[in-house]
């Protein structure tokens, strides 16, 4: 079976240094990458493209689609230090056989998203019912992030973020370090 070609855009943010003798870093214009990609890309072909560009602490990557499904990537972490993961944080993972699990409990397949779905619209539900915000915010906190293996198809990994999205997600972010082949 052919599979679709997909493009994908890249935007970060090119980072200028201001004011360096007081340590603080300010970003300049973004700048646009756009990839286009052949019959397959996989993980580790977008994961290539970003780490070229991640180079500095703060800076803000976006991996979107052509239908517009947005990922942010993660900074470098500017000073390394042992933190407090968030106890609200929701990942979704895609294994080898392609099943999904949300932070480790399996819920369908790539092929039947509706487990997912269904499962994030509980709870962002209950987040909205029970007045859970994103931290200094008053959004409901709906972030959730896509962990997939080196040699998954991006193609996947954007139609798992499609329906993260119509679940409800207004953030959806794509794990790039620590990744399994």
């Amino acid at each position: 079976m052919k599979r679709k070609s997909i493009s994908v855009l890249v935007i970060i943010l090119a980072a200028s240094v201001v004011g360096l003798a007081q340590g603080k870093q300010e970003f300049g214009d973004d700048a646009r990458i756009t990839l286009k990609t052949g019959d397959r890309l996989l993980m580790k072909d977008v994961v290539a493209q970003i780490s070229e560009r991640r180079v500095s602490c703060n800076q803000k990557i976006t991996v979107m689609s052509e239908s517009g499904v947005q990922l942010s990537v993660p900074p470098i972490p500017c000073n390394p230090v042992k933190f407090k993961p968030n106890p609200l944080t929701l990942i979704v993972a895609i294994d080898a056989a392609q099943k999904i699990t949300l932070n480790n409990e399996e819920y369908g397949s790539l092929s039947n998203l509706s487990p997912l779905v269904n499962k994030l619209k509980e709870i962002f539900k209950a987040r909205d019912d029970n007045g859970v915000f994103r931290e200094n915010s008053t959004e409901v906190e709906t972030t959730v992030v896509i962990k997939a293996r080196l040699s998954s198809e991006f193609s996947g990994v954007l139609t798992l973020a499609t329906s993260i999205k119509a679940a409800g997600s207004t953030v959806i972010g794509l794990q790039v370090d620590d990744l399994r082949e």
